[in-house]
């Protein structure tokens, strides 16, 4: 596996994605289930656009290593893109304390309606970065659905400090 992971992070350097998913592919032809091969060759596909192959392959490779959160936000991204909400929120909401898998879970959770359970989640992406005004924003809505307005209050102007495009011109 060595081999096809050298020679297709060779192609992935020179910028030329065919080549990458020619060598992982022919990598996972000898060796199916290793984990390095199968993300490369997940990430080459979605980047060229071949998104259905490239959730295919990510399927395949959190088969073999399900806790692998790489995969997992890569996997969730990708169905979320493509408007799969309930998939991409099985395969998020056991997102570990990862920030950015906790993101994608929050904003899942939040719009399912599982308010409790996006607050926790949204906590762990602030945590990780309190410099993020989208989640700061659904995260005071969040608050607000609660009844904890002082605590959504704050984190509204959170999201409006954290926010660092222009305010619109007002005339």
């Amino acid at each position: 596996a060595a081999e096809y992971m050298r020679d297709a992070m060779e192609c992935v350097r020179q910028k030329d994605l065919t080549g990458a998913r020619t060598h992982a592919e022919r990598g996972l032809e000898a060796h199916p289930a290793d984990p390095g091969l199968l993300g490369l060759a997940a990430l080459t596909a979605l980047q060229s656009g071949d998104v259905e192959s490239g959730k295919a392959l990510l399927r395949r490779q959190l088969a073999v290593t399900p806790q692998d959160k790489a995969a997992r936000t890569n996997l969730a991204m990708a169905l979320l893109r493509g408007g799969e909400h309930a998939e991409a929120l099985a395969v998020a909401r056991d997102h570990g304390d990862h920030p950015r898998l906790a993101r994608i879970a929050a904003f899942l959770l939040q719009d399912a309606g599982e308010i409790a359970a996006a607050i926790r989640a949204y906590q762990v992406t602030l945590d990780a970065d309190v410099r993020d005004p989208e989640s700061w924003n659904n995260f005071a809505n969040c608050l607000v659905q609660t009844g904890d307005l002082p605590n959504a209050v704050k984190s509204f102007e959170n999201a409006i400090n954290q926010d660092p495009s222009p305010p619109a011109e007002v005339f």
